[in-house]
């Protein structure tokens, strides 16, 4: 058999990603008076790059991302669960798009801005979401 046809020399590989999410601590990142300035925006573009060239190393890798909030954890995207073009409002696929990456860019956008508008300031002092996100990290590829 040819090397490269064997699926068990280079097997699929799943990625499970907790994103942290406090907005305080972005807050606080985005300083430019901080030693080295990130804002959300920047790192939020590098980490969907770097989501987008795992799933394009090859056809069956999978992705689970999860993102802890101040106060609870949530399953922000998942090869497992995507969600529909018309719950993004992605009816339309431009002819210079790749529809899995448009799936996890616009999925991940959506939910994270769904979760911070639903956050009051009280919420952004705690950290107890990056438990869950953990603990949901672990089992996510038992699943798959």
């Amino acid at each position: 058999m040819d090397a490269e046809l064997d699926p068990t020399l280079d097997p699929p590989s799943h990625l499970a990603l907790i994103l942290d999410l406090n907005p305080a601590q972005w807050h606080r990142s985005a300083q430019t008076t901080a030693e080295h300035p990130l804002s959300l925006s920047d790192f939020l573009t590098q980490t969907l790059t770097f989501l987008n060239a795992h799933l394009a190393g090859k056809h069956e890798n999978t992705l689970a991302v999860i993102g802890a909030f101040p106060d609870t954890s949530k399953m922000l995207y998942s090869t497992a669960d995507p969600p529909s073009d018309s719950y993004l409002g992605l009816d339309s696929h431009p002819a210079n798009s790749f529809r899995p990456f448009r799936l996890v860019d616009a999925t991940l956008i959506k939910r994270i801005q769904d979760e911070f508008d639903y956050l009051d300031d009280t919420d952004t002092q705690n950290n107890r979401g990056l438990v869950g996100a953990i603990t949901k990290s672990l089992c996510c590829k038992l699943v798959h």
